[in-house]
């Protein structure tokens, strides 16, 4: 066979192989490998004889590997786009999963802090005697009391946040209007002793009570004794928990 013999066979082998390897690219795409060998093979043989069938089933096989490798190339191409696109909404999932956890310890944060808050408050009441006791028909302070009131308005100084209740209360001897103006008049007695310490007036409340809840047996002086007092409540801003209180 001479030189333009065998370009002619080598022209037509490799055309015809890769159509007919092209058109066996499907499902089964070692179709389209086999194709390529067997219609290469058929050229070759038709333009030179049997050498041509060796020459041409060889150009065709390497044709139609090449395009089955191509095709899996493709195949995995695409399977790794996917891939990486599950990737990257995994990727966001977690994210999204990782803030919500960074928002749970700041609110874990913060609502410790509230609770260190409130334990401090309560252990700082916990040291003073909040009630006032005063004598018989009387609504002015003794020494005690006001070394009482000093104590509170140092803690009401250091916790801006705290507010203040005042509950006057009377024994039962007397008549009603007289032991509830005597009440309030004591619960005054404290909150002027407050406000004169620094305490704002909104931070206090005050309420009159009389003898309305007077527990004591008739003639118990000791139980009288009790009930001349002021009541002191605290609570914690517009919180409606009360930190300490004794009546």
């Amino acid at each position: 066979m001479n030189t333009k013999g065998f370009f002619l066979l080598l022209l037509l082998a490799t055309a015809v192989s890769v159509d007919i390897a092209q058109a066996g690219n499907g499902p089964d795409n070692e179709i389209g490998g086999k194709l390529g060998v067997g219609g290469g093979a058929a050229i070759g043989a038709v333009v030179a004889g049997p050498p041509g069938a060796i020459i041409g089933a060889g150009i065709g096989g390497f044709f139609g590997d090449r395009l089955q490798w191509a095709a899996r190339a493709e195949k995995l191409e695409a399977s790794l786009d996917e891939s990486l696109a599950d990737a990257d909404d995994l990727r966001a999932v977690l994210d999204n999963e990782r803030a919500q956890l960074e928002r749970m310890r700041r609110d874990r944060d913060r609502l410790d802090g509230r609770i260190a808050e409130l334990e401090q408050r309560q252990s700082l009441a916990a040291g003073l005697e909040l009630a006032v006791l005063f004598r018989t028909g009387s609504s002015e302070l003794d020494t005690d009391a006001s070394t009482r009131i000093e104590r509170l308005a140092v803690l009401l100084e250091q916790e801006p946040t705290l507010t203040v209740r005042l509950d006057g209360y009377a024994d039962p001897r007397g008549d009603d209007d007289y032991n509830m103006s005597l009440s309030a008049s004591r619960a005054d007695a404290v909150r002027d002793a407050l406000l004169a310490r620094g305490i704002g007036a909104d931070r206090v409340q005050v309420q009159a009570h009389g003898h309305t809840f007077s527990l004591a047996d008739e003639g118990d002086a000791d139980g009288y004794a009790l009930e001349r007092r002021v009541s002191i409540s605290l609570g914690a801003g517009d919180d409606p928990a009360v930190v300490a209180q004794e009546r």
